[in-house]
Order: structure tokens, then sequence, then C-alpha cells
């Protein structure tokens, strides 16, 4: 894991709060863990996360992973599970992020259009650390599934500018840019 100081001289650099530094920082690792474990290999990245961590660096920050999923058997609640489990400790294994199993909380619905969607949220103690501990900061999956995908997803390397990076590690399978 980096350090707190690390964050602090991004945050600087960049002029945004250490906060914001420190999620997209847990969001690298988070999407790592999220392709390096074969449960979720078929997920495709997509959203505002995916424009700046695949394919727009500069583009603005963002807070939550999304995804679409063709195949909906995997969103129930007891997958969902073993699958975060299994995040959660390659994060934790490759990084030293903690992600709280006990605090993870983790829905499924059928959203407007009819579609089986799941939203998770998972709570971390990254370099910066909460400011209390009921006050852990939060990452949100959104999974989707039966999206129409157009376009043959592309497998992308991650942008994870910190001292930290294994390029091997970071990689997405994202919609592709004209998708």
């Amino acid at each position: 894991m980096i350090t707190s100081g690390e964050i602090r001289e991004l945050a600087l650099t960049q002029g945004v709060r250490q906060e914001v530094i420190e999620k997209d920082y847990v969001l690298g690792w988070v999407l790592a863990g999220t392709y390096n474990i074969t449960e979720s290999e078929s997920w495709i990245f997509k959203g505002g996360t995916d424009l700046k961590k695949c394919y727009f660096y500069n583009y603005r920050f963002s807070e939550d992973l999304d995804f679409s999923l063709e195949d909906t058997s995997g969103l129930r609640e007891e997958s969902l599970r073993v699958v975060l489990n299994k995040i959660i400790d390659w994060v934790y294994d490759n990084s030293g992020i903690e992600i709280s199993k006990t605090k993870s909380i983790i829905e499924t619905f059928q959203n407007s259009d009819l579609r089986q969607v799941a939203q998770i949220r998972l709570y971390y103690h990254g370099p910066v650390g909460p400011s209390s501990p009921q006050q852990w900061p939060r990452i949100k999956y959104d999974l989707t599934g039966g999206e129409l995908i157009t376009d043959t997803p592309v497998l992308r390397k991650v942008y994870h500018p910190y001292s930290d990076i294994n390029e091997e590690l970071f990689k997405a399978s994202c919609y592709s840019f004209t998708e």
C-alpha cells in the first residue's frame, strides 16, 4: 500500500481532496482484483470510471464501478458474496488495503427496464484511513444483467498512477470506445 504522504502529495498536485485520490487509488486496486479472479472475468467495465481508468486519464474522478453482464445467473446475492469475498482477499493480499467483509452490502433487484441488477457497497480502510471507525469510506459496484452489447469488449490497461503499480495486474475488459 502506498503511504498517506503519497496521497497528500498527489492531492496537492491535482488540486483535489486527499479522500478523492485515496478513493481513486482503492478503485484501481478493486478493479484489478475484479479482473484477477476468474468468477468475474466476464464482467464488462463501463461508465465514468471506465473512461477515467482506461481511456481518458485526465477525465473527472469517479466514485463507482459499473459493469454489464450478459449472463444474469451470477447476479444472485449468494453468488456475488462468494465473488466479492475473493476480490476482497485478493485486494488485501496484493495491496494491503482492508475492505470489510462484514460491512459490505449486496442488494439485488429488477430495475425499471426489468433487468436484473446488483448494487454492492464496499467499505475500506486505505492509506489515509477513515476519520472514525464508524465512518469508513465506500466504493459502489453497479452490475446490470442482460444489457445489449453491440461491439466486442476490449482488454485495456488500467491507469493507476501510484508507486505500487504492477502493470500485469491492472487490466480490464471494457466497452469498446464506440460502444
